[in-house]
């Protein structure tokens, strides 16, 4: 009967995650520093040194990214460790950036780009705008208009993870 409930279990765990390899023809993602809401300043390259990064470019005024923003924060938080979400907004307010993070449960690191030199070096030139870079740092793919909840999530498993 105990193995009986331990089979029961082990199959209704979450499956083990791991990153990705990067196709062959994927190029570098550029590097970047970011300071975030907080403060503090994040370096590009040590979060894709240890697992693939989901780049999300977003405005607090941004009728599309509001519209996603809620999913994308839960797909971000059923990634946990698996997987790095970075918000990078730009042509925004500290402040009203804040009240768009708190009000969507935003609880991935977000950070505002002031001179919109993070954008200009992925090509963003309006929100909303979505970036897989594999663990590595090498430039998986890129969607600007950015992607429906559902199909990121697809994108992640096509693109970065793998179970």
């Amino acid at each position: 009967m105990a193995l009986i409930a331990c089979l029961v279990l082990a199959g209704c765990a979450t499956e083990a995650l791991e990153p990705r390899a990067a196709p062959s023809s994927a190029v570098e993602a550029p590097d970047f520093e970011l300071e975030l809401l907080d403060g503090s300043t994040i370096e590009a390259s040590r979060l894709w040194r240890e697992r693939p990064v989901v780049l999300t470019f977003v405005t607090s005024w941004c009728t599309t990214c509001e519209a996603r923003e809620n999913e994308i924060a839960k797909l971000a938080r059923e990634y946990g460790d698996n997987l790095t979400f970075l918000g990078i907004a730009a042509a925004d307010d500290a402040g009203a950036l804040k009240t768009y993070v708190d009000d969507h449960g935003v609880e991935y690191e977000v950070g505002l780009d002031d001179s919109q030199a993070i954008w200009r070096k992925y090509a963003v030139r309006e929100p909303p705008a979505i970036v897989l870079v594999a663990k590595g740092g090498k430039l998986v793919k890129g969607w600007p208009g950015g992607l429906e909840p559902g199909e990121l999530d697809a994108q992640i498993k096509r693109w970065l993870l793998t179970s």
